[in-house]
Order: structure tokens, then sequence, then C-alpha cells
């Protein structure tokens, strides 16, 4: 109910217009909204340099991937030949010493 009696209507408005006066102007909030965009174009480009960074050092992981995994199969060659080579070894070194075996005991048979 408005009975006009002890309302102080210049003191409202005043208020008013003050609230208004703090709020910011169109060219204000079209100025925040620029800056904001410009930031995030800026994170934009970041993060699609920060992409283009990580494939790269994926890239050069999977190579390097792919370098270990032909070491690792040149390195089973050349234990599967040293096992072969040891193989050999062994065998010529057990039929030396049937060998020498046979000379011993020929040695012990003679008079």
């Amino acid at each position: 109910k408005f009975s006009g009696q002890n309302v102080d209507v210049s003191g409202k408005i005043a208020k008013l217009e003050g609230a208004v006066a703090r709020l910011p102007t169109k060219a204000q909030v079209d100025k925040g909204i620029s800056k904001a965009m410009d930031i995030g174009s800026r994170n934009a480009a970041d993060l699609g340099d920060l992409a283009r960074k990580v494939d790269t050092v994926k890239a050069a992981v999977d190579a390097s991937r792919d370098k270990i995994d032909g070491f690792d199969k040149v390195v089973q060659q050349h234990v599967d030949r040293a096992k072969a080579q040891a193989k050999g070894v062994r065998a010529t070194i057990k039929g030396e010493g049937k060998l020498f075996k046979r000379f011993a005991n020929k040695l012990d048979d003679a008079p």
C-alpha cells in the first residue's frame, strides 16, 4: 500500500541511479567479451601447439619402440647364434675328450 507518507522517493531514485551507474556499459561489456575471446583464442592456439608437441613426442617414442623391437630381434639372433656355437664347442670338446681318453687307454695298454 502506498500512502505517500514516510517515503523518500528522491532517496530511492538516487539509490537506483547509483546502482545503475555501477552497472557496466555496453561498451565495457563488449570489451570484456572481446578480451575473453582473445584469451580463449590464445589458449586454443597454445593447446594446438601443445597437441602438436605431444604428437611429435609420441611419434619419437613409437620410432624408439620400433628401433628397440628391431634391436631385440638382432640380439635374439646373436643369442641363438652364440647358443649354437656353444653347443658346437661342447660337442668338439666332448669329441676331443673321447679321443684323448682313447689315447690314454692305448698308452695304459702299451707295455
